[in-house]
C-alpha cells in the first residue's frame, strides 16, 4: 500500500534532499508540478515494483548479467512465427541515440512531443504502470483494447491501454514516463542492480509485442530500455519525413492481467 499523502510528500523531499547526485533539471522535473510529483513516483513503484524486485533477487542470487547491446551487429533471434523487418544502420543509430539520450538526461517534454506522431500509443504494460497516478489529461484519452492470449487458462485477456493526440496529453505522458525512469535513476530504494541500458530486443519480447500489434511486421527501428528485469519496449515510425517514437510498453508476463 502507498503511504499517505503527507508521509510521501516528506519522504520523496527527504530523498532528494539528501541525493547529491540529483542534478538540477532533475530537480526542477520532479519539483514543478509539486507534491503530486513525488507522491506519482512513489505509487507507480508501489503499483508495479514488487513482481519486479522479486525477479531482480532472484536474478541477483543467480548473478546474472545483463544482455549487452546487439544493434550494431544484427545478432537477433526471431521467434517462429514471428516477422521482423530490419532498418537501415542510420535510422537505427537515429533511434538508439534518442533512447540514449532519454535514459541519459531530464528532457523538456515540448521537446520530446516533438518526437511523437500524431498519436502515441502506450501499451497495456506501460500503461498498467502510469494509469493509478496519471493525471486526468491522460486517464480520459483514447482507450486501446489489447486482446492478449493466456497460456494459463488458453484463453484471451483483454487488457486496457491509451493512445494520446493531443499536444497537452504527449506532453503530460512523457512527464510522467521520465518520472517514472527518474524514481530508478535517483531513488537509493530502487536503484536497479545494472545501468539501464538501450539495446535491441530479445526473444521474448519480440514474441510478447507480435501478439498484441495488429500489422503483418515488426519493424524496425525498435528498441528496449532495460532496467534488470523490466522491459520498456519503443517502435519508432517515420511520420512527414520525421522519425517517430510509435508504441512504449512494458513487457508483461504473456499470463498476467
Amino acid at each position: 500500500m502507498p503511504p499517505k499523502i503527507a508521509e510521501a510528500a516528506k519522504h520523496v523531499e527527504a530523498t532528494f534532499a539528501d541525493a547529491s547526485e540529483v542534478t538540477s533539471s532533475a530537480r526542477i522535473m520532479l519539483f514543478r508540478k509539486g507534491v503530486w510529483c513525488g507522491i506519482a513516483v512513489l505509487c507507480i513503484l508501489a503499483g508495479c515494483s514488487s513482481r519486479s524486485k522479486n525477479e531482480a533477487e532472484a536474478s541477483n542470487q543467480q548473478g546474472d548479467e545483463p544482455e549487452a547491446s546487439n544493434w550494431q551487429s544484427g545478432e537477433i533471434e526471431i521467434p517462429p512465427g514471428v516477422k521482423y523487418t530490419e532498418a537501415s544502420a542510420e535510422d537505427n543509430s537515429k533511434a538508439f541515440d534518442f533512447l540514449q539520450s532519454l535514459v541519459d538526461e531530464v528532457r523538456p517534454a515540448e521537446e520530446l512531443r516533438k518526437k511523437s506522431p500524431k498519436a502515441i500509443i502506450c501499451g497495456p504494460g506501460l500503461w498498467n504502470a502510469l494509469k493509478d497516478t496519471a493525471p486526468k489529461e491522460l486517464q480520459d484519452a483514447m482507450p486501446a483494447t489489447f486482446v492478449i492470449p493466456n497460456l494459463a487458462s488458453g484463453e484471451v485477456q483483454s487488457l486496457d491501454g491509451r493512445v494520446f493526440k493531443t499536444d497537452a496529453q504527449q506532453e503530460e505522458f512523457w512527464d510522467l514516463f521520465q518520472l517514472y525512469l527518474d524514481a530508478f535513476r535517483l531513488l537509493p530504494e530502487f536503484k536497479p542492480k545494472f545501468p539501464i541500458h538501450v539495446r535491441k530486443a530479445n526473444a521474448n519480447e519480440l514474441q510478447y509485442y507480435w501478439t498484441i500489434i495488429p500489422y503483418e511486421s515488426i519493424e524496425e527501428p525498435f528498441f528496449v530500455i532495460a532496467i534488470d528485469d523490466t522491459s520498456i519496449l519503443f517502435d519508432f515510425i517515420e511520420e512527414d519525413g520525421e522519425q517517430k517514437v510509435f508504441t512504449v510498453d512494458i513487457v508483461l508476463g504473456i499470463d498476467e492481467e
